[in-house]
Formats: C-alpha cells, structure tokens, sequence
C-alpha cells in the first residue's frame, strides 16, 4: 500500500474491454492533465511530487484511433496495487475486476518521518483540490502530509485497509501524529465519518495513553452504522469487564446525547447478559439529518478518543474541497 511506485511510471498502451491484471496497468504517463484543469485544479499541483505516480491517463481505443482519454487513480489494499478509478467529464467508474470493497487512493509521504497529518476523504481531486488550497494559503509549509481516498463510497473493507497503513505506520518511521477526517459536507459525508470513527484502529498517538490504559473495553467498542429508509441505527457491540467502564458508557451516551431531550433512541439490549455480563450491545436510532450527525460523532469522538486533537475533522465550506478550490479562485479573482 505504500510501496515505491516507480512501477507506475512506465507508460503502457491501453486496450479497450481491458479487466484488472496486477501485472498489466492499463495507463500511460501523466501527460493530459484536461479534465483535472477542468476541474480548477493547477498545473503545478497535478505536477507536485506528492502525487507522482498517484494520477495517469488511460487512452480509449476505438477501431484503432484514439477516442478519448480518461483520468485514472490507482487504488491499492493490504497487498498492494488493486485496480484503477476512472473519471472524465459526465463520467465515473472504475476497471472491470478492481477491488473497490478494500482498494484505496494514497498520495506519496515523506516515508523516513512522521506523518503530520493523515487526511482521509471522499475522491482523489478532493485530496488533491484541499492540498492545492492549503499550498495557496500556507506556501512554507513543510509538514509531512499523506492522503487517502475511498473513492466516492466508504466500504468497511476500506476502513481494514486503512487500519493495516495506520499499524504499520506505527511501527515505522511514518507514524501518524494526527488523523483528519474531511469527507464531504453533507450527509453521506457525514455517515461515512461515523463509520471510520466507530472502527479506525486506535494507537497511542491518537488518545491520551492513561485512557485508553483505564478504558480498553470503550477503546475497543465496535461502532457499526445501517442506513434505513426511515432512520438510521448505530449498533454498539463489544464487551466491558468493569463498572467504571459501563458508568462511563451509560453518562456519555446521556451527556452528549440527551435521550430525554432529542429524538435519538436508545436501546439497550441484554438478552446475552445472563451469559456474559460484560458483553454490551447498545443500539442508537436517529434521524439522518445534519444534527444528529453532529451529535453521533462527538459522542463517538467522547466515548473511543476522549475528544483528543489527535483525532479531528475539517469539513469544507461547499459541498466538497474541490468545490470550496473553484470558488476560492473564482473570488480571488
């Protein structure tokens, strides 16, 4: 997932009808940079090392003449190179036989130092859109910053892959000091916050280690989110040994929650108690709404991270990063 990428730097003719092959990459060297202009984006950014080998064409042959080109971002899972995504305008998919239930995209890293921050969105020109704006507003900044997209969609795949980058980080010179979740700014983006909150892998750079030493059975509580047509359940699952723990659970979830005061729905089910009591199963039904959202994912932030820094969001201002870049040119202007 984060290995030299130098094998994407060797142009190779594309076919058409073309499934995924690990040892065929059906792209070519980054040399029609169209559709990302088109998009706001600038020469000098899709051009910037950190995302070399991270962006290439694929050239669409009909009856063998050129019939257009596609932009297309390699994703990758626990074993490495995993497939393509395709994008050009009016257009978005991905290659036949691509892992998108795991498959992510990652911008290149300084891998001989911490990660400063490690940002996770939606699409590859939202990462590269955001880094673009912060290069504008800050040229001097030198912090080690690494990428990841999921590609337009969040899958709990995503999340096992992006879990293995985070431990083996942190058991290397790259460890993350900060993650930042900066997925769109509505409500799928909301949820697909939630998920990766409720499952990122937790280190000791992420949470004050006297917490997670006092509370391993909350560190570890798993967060599962299911969307339904009339609202949506967050399922708790996991087991706790001791009373302070279950104390702690029970005053964060009426604290930051206010079941007597919203709409949100508490449901504690203990039918499994008489055989376990420490097994805990907790389901949470809420609108899905802007300010339900809000409240899940501080009360997730609470209850696993302590509300620790080292964990943090940053929504953008539109829709999207490369929106809020459009925008940003378009009134400096």
């Amino acid at each position: 997932i984060d290995g030299n990428s130098d094998v994407f730097n060797k142009p190779i003719m594309s076919k058409t009808q073309l499934e995924f092959d690990p040892l065929l990459l059906d792209k070519l060297e980054f040399s029609d940079l169209s559709y990302l202009l088109s998009r706001g984006l600038s020469k000098e950014i899709l051009n910037h090392e950190k995302f070399t080998g991270r962006i290439f064409n694929q050239r669409i042959l009909v009856n063998g003449s050129e019939r257009y080109v596609n932009t297309v971002f390699p994703i990758f899972n626990k074993e490495g190179f995993c497939g393509l995504d395709i994008r050009n305008k009016e257009y978005k998919g991905s290659l036949k036989g691509s892992d998108k239930y795991s498959g992510i995209w990652i911008s290149q890293f300084d891998k001989s130092r911490k990660i400063d921050r490690l940002y996770v969105m939606e699409s590859a020109i939202d990462c590269i859109s955001h880094y673009e704006l912060l290069k504008t507003k800050d040229p001097e900044c030198d912090d080690n910053i690494c990428y990841i997209a999921s590609g337009g969609n969040l899958n709990y795949g995503q999340i096992e892959t992006l879990n293995f980058f985070i431990d083996r980080a942190s058991q290397r010179n790259y460890k993350v000091q900060k993650l930042i979740l900066a997925f769109d700014n509505d409500n799928a983006g909301m949820r697909f916050t939630t998920m990766l909150m409720g499952r990122i892998l937790v280190v000791d750079s992420m949470v004050q280690k006297e917490y997670a030493k006092q509370y391993p059975g909350i560190t570890h509580l798993m967060f599962d989110v299911v969307k339904y047509p009339q609202d949506v359940k967050l399922i708790i699952v996991g087991f706790i040994d001791n009373l302070k723990e279950k104390k702690l659970l029970q005053s964060t979830i009426e604290s930051f929650l206010k079941p007597d005061e919203t709409l949100i729905k508490v449901d504690y089910d203990n039918s499994k108690e008489k055989q376990d009591d420490s097994y805990v199963n907790i389901v949470l039904t809420f609108q899905d709404q802007s300010s339900d959202w809000q409240m899940i994912i501080q009360f997730i932030h609470q209850l696993r991270f302590d509300l620790s820094s080292n964990v943090d969001f940053e929504l953008p201002f539109y829709k999207d990063f490369n929106e809020d870049l459009i925008y940003f040119k378009r009134y400096r202007k």
